[in-house]
């Protein structure tokens, strides 16, 4: 066993590994250097009985990842690895919200996912109505690439092993979509009610696609009484929806608001956060309570693009389960797409993320 996961109590710790992550026993030792962090979580049990005797009815309930080997050393300077989530949820909250790996399993089971993603290995992209000149018409300097082969090109990285295919545009007026709409009464703009559209796609995945992930210019709401939604994605359908989230109406300012004019480093940025995160709940994870990760629950754009752009341990080894790859090769792989996009669109959060790379497969090449 990795010796993050070794203690004078090593039976407790089996324990945290197999509830966190699962079996570990077919795993590589890049895949202990990672998944070893996470072993060390304080877990307790709780008990349906009040005499706190066993029923087959306990759970068990995740309360700290804290742990000082979250550090590594990077070209003479500390960096940490992993960050543990600071949060003031109650067990009982803890308890309803956190996704175990086991958690994560049994859903997956349910819903046949594994049998279904064993012959449906594809990944699509469905642009959804028009966009601006400007995205259209956008190509990389360096490369004949265009905007949405970009989004493909990340996707294929993010979800190493995966097939991903960008398919053409769909007209949701020309095709009669019956999808809510609303003008949001602080921004003046137009909002579609995302479960409509992500309902509504689920049936245009190609029958070789595990899911669909539509892209729309025009902003989404989640539901009457809430303003607005970067994006949301359903398990259950395989199908989410993203927006370029123009007018956010917490942020938005009468008269100094404007809208998306230009690709830059900061769409770029929210582009690629917003459809990794919502392609990874199609894959059964959860909002994650463990770590800093990209797979945080967040409440304002400004919130969901300050996240990381990587998985912590946990949620790295669900996707890891159900897609299939090798931790170094993923990484490899993710460094030199954002090398590349940070050489054209440089910016702090390429670089802070280039250097994690870096620092991540030093640390699993020791």
């Amino acid at each position: 066993m990795h010796r993050l996961c070794k203690s004078k109590n090593g039976k407790r710790h089996s324990k945290k590994c197999q509830s966190l992550l699962g079996n570990l026993k077919q795993i590589d030792a890049a895949g202990w250097s990672v998944y070893g962090i996470a072993c060390n979580c304080s877990l307790n049990t709780t008990y349906s009985s009040s005499d706190h005797q066993p029923t087959g009815n306990e759970s068990e309930v995740v309360t700290n990842c804290g742990h000082p080997n979250t550090e590594i050393v990077f070209s003479g300077r500390r960096q940490k690895t992993f960050v543990p989530l600071e949060h003031k949820k109650s067990e009982y909250q803890l308890k309803i919200e956190q996704q175990t790996y086991r958690q994560w399993k049994a859903v997956m089971e349910l819903g046949f996912r594994f049998l279904k993603i064993k012959f449906k290995r594809k990944v699509y992209i469905q642009p959804l109505d028009d966009f601006p000149n400007f995205i259209k018409d956008f190509v990389f300097k360096s490369s004949t690439t265009n905007f949405f082969q970009m989004l493909k090109a990340f996707m294929e990285s993010f979800f190493l092993g995966m097939e991903v295919q960008v398919l053409p545009p769909v007209d949701t007026v020309r095709d009669k979509w019956q999808t809510r709409s609303r003008f949001h009464n602080i921004t003046g703009k137009k909002q579609l009610l995302v479960t409509d559209v992500y309902k509504q796609l689920r049936k245009y995945t190609p029958r070789d696609g595990y899911c669909i992930l539509g892209i729309i210019w025009t902003d989404l709401y989640p539901r009457e009484d809430l303003n607005f939604v970067l994006g949301e994605a359903s398990q259950g359908d395989c199908s989410g929806v993203m927006s370029f989230g123009r007018f956010e109406p917490k942020s938005y300012q009468e008269g100094i608001s404007t809208d998306i004019e230009k690709v830059d480093a900061a769409l770029l940025w929210k582009m690629i956060k917003v459809m990794s995160h919502e392609t990874c709940h199609m894959f059964g994870l959860a909002h994650c309570l463990f770590y800093e990760c990209a797979m945080n629950e967040s409440k304002s754009v400004k919130e969901a693009l300050s996240q990381p752009l990587f998985l912590c341990p946990v949620c790295l080894r669900k996707l890891q389960r159900v897609v299939g790859f090798s931790i170094q090769e993923r990484y490899k792989k993710l460094l030199d797409y954002l090398e590349m996009l940070g050489s054209e669109f440089p910016s702090v959060e390429f670089e802070d993320s280039v250097q994690w790379l870096k620092s991540m497969l030093e640390y699993l090449d020791r």
